[in-house]
């Protein structure tokens, strides 16, 4: 019996030298498993930091280009990540989640500019400006998505995109085309071509309708200063030198005593071309009319056209813009500093 108990005593020391030795074990095991878990903590901490910080440059950023590269750091950041333990990957879906919804802020960016720039009823609109402006804004998107592709759109994405913006940009074209100055038809007394209100720098307007153009800015003759006029098709009244009949008042004296004496203040119906095209150039159409001494003229000058044939003459540049003045001397030319532009349709 002496020989047993000593044996018991003997194997509870051993048992709790083992229990020892593996509760060391356990204690160093779960130490380290605490350090990790801190170090994992911490670095998802850090992590969830840095997205934070660069959400904030994406949501803050005033220009695309800064919204672009804010978007890839967060791309860049996102692939960085560790994806070993089920945290590392609900911080990498986070990160995705985030670039996706930047991205569609982005994509819908898009779709406001590709809507408020897609004209409806393009026939009806005979504003050159607008349209211009559709197409400069519709140019800038195609080019912006075909630049941004790869980090917002796909491949698949941009063909769609460039193939409405083509197919808008091709009926903008033809709409602006069609509302050219036409020459042919102006000196016919057609002026559907210049259709709505002109002004010129110093506020006056030109009214025009497809058959008359009125205005309280055509040139007094008889006094410094303008007066009102209407030009329907090519036949020209000024009221304040008309008679009750509605024909030109007479220049006062005898037919004979002077060159002018007896004649009309105006001729109503205009003549076609500068009286002087050889001198004064041919890219602008004038109807003008004979006053004593003198003439009077509604010139019309096409977008892109020189005013003068030299061109060493002062103010000789071209516009973007279609142009009308009306001028009177014994000159022809083209006054750029007063000329009408179209402001609405």
């Amino acid at each position: 019996m002496k020989t047993i108990h000593k044996i018991l005593i003997a194997l509870a020391g051993l048992f709790v030298l083992i229990a020892a030795v593996i509760g060391i074990g356990l204690a160093k095991n779960m130490g380290q498993a605490a350090k990790t878990a801190a170090s994992e903590q911490r670095a998802t901490s850090k992590a969830q930091t840095t997205l934070a910080q660069l959400q904030n440059g994406f949501s803050s950023a005033k220009t695309d280009t800064d919204k672009i590269n804010a978007l890839k750091l967060l791309e860049l950041s996102a692939g960085a990540l560790p994806t070993k333990t089920s945290q590392d990957k609900k911080l990498a879906a986070t990160y995705q989640s985030t670039i996706n919804k930047d991205k569609s802020s982005i994509l819908a960016d898009y779709d406001k500019i590709l809507s408020e720039n897609t004209l409806t009823n393009l026939h009806s609109i005979t504003d050159k400006s607008k349209l211009n402006a559709a197409t400069t804004a519709l140019t800038a998107l195609d080019n912006r998505i075909t630049k941004e592709t790869g980090t917002v759109t796909t491949s698949d994405q941009l063909k769609t995109y460039q193939s409405k913006i083509s197919t808008l940009l091709a009926s903008y074209r033809t709409q602006v085309a069609s509302l050219a100055m036409d020459l042919t038809q102006i000196e016919k007394g057609n002026f559907t071509s210049l259709v709505g209100t002109w002004k010129n720098p110093a506020g006056e307007t030109l009214n025009i309708t497809s058959s008359t153009i009125t205005t309280q800015a055509f040139p007094a003759i008889k006094m410094q200063g303008t007066t009102a006029a209407t030009l329907t098709g090519l036949k020209l009244s000024i009221p304040s030198l008309n008679t009750q009949n509605g024909t030109p008042q007479t220049v006062p004296g005898v037919r004979g005593t002077s060159l002018t004496a007896g004649a009309p203040y105006y001729q109503q119906t205009l003549k076609i071309s500068p009286p002087n095209p050889a001198h004064y150039g041919t890219n602008y159409l004038a109807l003008y009319s004979s006053i004593p001494d003198a003439f009077v003229a509604i010139e019309f000058l096409p977008a892109g056209k020189l005013p003068f044939n030299s061109p060493e003459t002062p103010a000789n540049n071209t516009s973007s813009e279609d142009r009308i003045a009306i001028t009177s001397g014994q000159n022809a030319n083209f006054p750029i500093t007063t000329a009408f532009t179209r402001i609405n349709s």
